[in-house]
């Protein structure tokens, strides 16, 4: 009898972290199936079963040993969430109509094009998706997914690797309110592109951008209500036109060591009620305190200024603008 035989109407079933190496068969009987997670197991496969859990909308195989999707994924018509990491000996199943299934393998020995363009097919076969990640093994391996078709009906978007250039999909993403572009080194943001998407609310940028500038023009990000900006390394200037930027409430400046002072467009952000600052250059904190600041008139109007810093004992603290011990961190 089937372990889940008494477990009919079970909606999650969460493996996360268990001493388990394979999922049985019977994984098909629970109808009702909506969450199903194996992150951090030694499970390898999937079971074709699969093909039966039509309710299913989150599938977690983070940090599992599962290298092959089977081909009956594509019958899950209510996966919306499906979490995984790029690895090298990523495999994917296909299926042709009226011949024998085959496996397209992507492994080291294959050209890496091939094994990016699978990744592609894979998703592209879940077209209810609503948040997708896409995670390199590593900060220098390139992301090509120029070949996948546009997710449509995509909420959340986070690619976590080296990217060539904007995949041109991004820009059909309409429905779009979170996008997160970690690692992704591209030459120059192209906010013309993110800048018209119409539901954007949150636009997180780490290791994002090689360029030296980035210009928030007029018009663009009529939405947005979140912006980060993170270990640009060679950002040296910030610019924000008069009604860039308008409904931006929440605003963080990390690590971005080149970028000496605040512009004075920021004067602009009439929404801005939390402006964070993390591990920026003493000059740069210095300008914005209060009394001593030549930059202070720029943030003396926004509600909850705060600055984050690495003291002497290596400890991270956040202070308020006007705090003494601030002052006396920076002398």
């Amino acid at each position: 009898m089937s372990i889940f035989a008494n477990f009919k109407l079970l909606k999650e079933l969460d493996f996360e972290g268990a001493p388990l190496d394979r999922l049985p068969e019977e994984l098909g009987n629970l109808l009702h199936l909506k969450y199903l997670s194996v992150r951090d197991t030694k499970v390898k496969t999937l079971p074709k079963s699969l093909s039966e859990l039509h309710k299913l909308e989150t599938l977690d195989l983070k940090r599992s040993r599962v290298h092959q999707l089977p081909f009956e994924i594509n019958k899950l018509s209510n996966l919306k969430y499906f979490i995984a990491y790029s690895d090298t000996n990523f495999q994917i199943r296909q299926g042709r109509v009226g011949k024998a299934e085959e496996s397209k393998k992507v492994g080291n020995h294959q050209p890496e094009i091939r094994r990016w363009d699978a990744l592609c097919y894979a998703i592209e076969q879940m077209s209810l998706h609503q948040s997708l990640q896409i995670i390199s093994a590593k900060e220098e391996e390139p992301l090509q997914l120029q070949s996948m078709s546009s997710p449509l009906l995509l909420y959340c978007l986070r690619l976590q690797g080296r990217l060539e250039k904007l995949p041109h999909w991004i820009s059909d993403l309409k429905c779009l309110v979170r996008i997160r572009l970690l690692w992704s080194q591209l030459s120059e943001i192209p906010l013309n592109i993110l800048g018209v998407l119409p539901k954007l609310l949150e636009l997180f940028l780490y290791k994002g951008c090689k360029g030296t500038q980035l210009h928030f023009e007029s018009g663009y990000f009529p939405a947005l209500k979140i912006l980060i900006l993170e270990k640009l390394d060679r950002l040296n200037r910030l610019a924000i036109d008069e009604n860039a930027l308008h409904l931006v409430e929440h605003l963080f400046i990390g690590s971005c060591q080149q970028l000496k002072m605040l512009p004075s467009d920021i004067c602009h952000m009439k929404c801005l009620s939390v402006f964070e600052v993390s591990l920026m250059s003493k000059e740069f904190v210095r300008r914005m305190l209060p009394g001593v600041g030549e930059d202070h008139w720029k943030v003396q109007n926004i509600a909850n200024v705060h600055v984050y810093i690495i003291n002497t004992e290596q400890q991270y603290l956040a202070n308020k603008l006007g705090d003494s011990t601030l002052l006396d961190s920076l002398n």
